[in-house]
Order: structure tokens, then C-alpha cells, then sequence
């Protein structure tokens, strides 16, 4: 899997923007530098592929990145299930991926879209 040294690359990338952006948090102890960091991966990961899906499809709201290199639209989700094993239920899985890309269209989609920060502004 490359999900781990992906999300190594991540964070490493977040502790030098943070080392650079807020000087005090050098001074913070190790254990709390990693807390901080690991507390905010989340949502600068959010910010982050909402801000990439507002730049590479900027008039499709419905279209969001699921992972850094992965799409997610609600028309694409009959065909992503397509080879799931027999024993998922695959129209729960269809019904809560929906949700969870409405959610993420009213969410973050939306008020980013009003909101349409440049590069400097981001």
C-alpha cells in the first residue's frame, strides 16, 4: 500500500509549513509538535482536496478528490462499486457515499466556491 508513506510525505510536509509559518512552535516539546500535527491532519487534508477539486473542476460542485489521487462524484458511484465482494451490501454502500458527497458539496464545496480564494489567498 502506498497510504503510509503518502501520509509520512503529508505530515512531513505540514511540519515544515508549520515550522515556518508559526516560529513558536519550535519550542514546543516533541511529543506535543506530533499532537499538534496529528490533531490538524484532518482538516488541512480537507482543506487541501477541496481546494485542488475547486481548481481542476471549478464549475462541478459534485465532483470532490476522496484521496489525493482518487474522484468521487455521485455518478460515479454505480460504477465504483461494481466489483465489491457478494457479501457487501453494495446499495448501502452506494446510499451512504451519496450522503457523505452531499455532505461534502454543502460542506465544503459550496462555500468554497463562494468564498473562491486565489493561490496567494489559499
Amino acid at each position: 500500500s502506498t497510504v503510509v508513506p503518502n501520509i509520512r510525505i503529508f505530515a512531513a510536509a505540514l511540519y515544515d509549513f508549520v515550522n515556518v509559518t508559526f516560529p513558536e512552535f519550535a519550542e514546543l516539546n516533541a511529543n506535543n509538535r506530533s499532537l499538534c500535527i496529528s490533531n490538524c491532519y484532518l482538516e488541512v487534508s480537507l482543506i487541501e482536496s477541496t481546494y485542488r477539486a475547486a481548481r481542476h473542476f471549478p464549475n462541478d460542485l459534485d465532483t470532490y478528490f476522496s484521496s489525493y489521487t482518487t474522484i468521487g462524484s455521485e455518478t460515479l458511484m454505480d460504477t465504483f462499486f461494481n466489483d465489491c465482494p457478494y457479501e457487501i451490501n453494495v446499495e448501502d454502500a452506494k446510499n451512504a457515499a451519496r450522503m457523505n458527497i452531499r455532505r461534502t458539496k454543502c460542506m465544503n464545496r459550496e462555500p468554497f466556491h463562494r468564498v473562491n480564494p486565489d493561490d496567494v489567498e489559499f
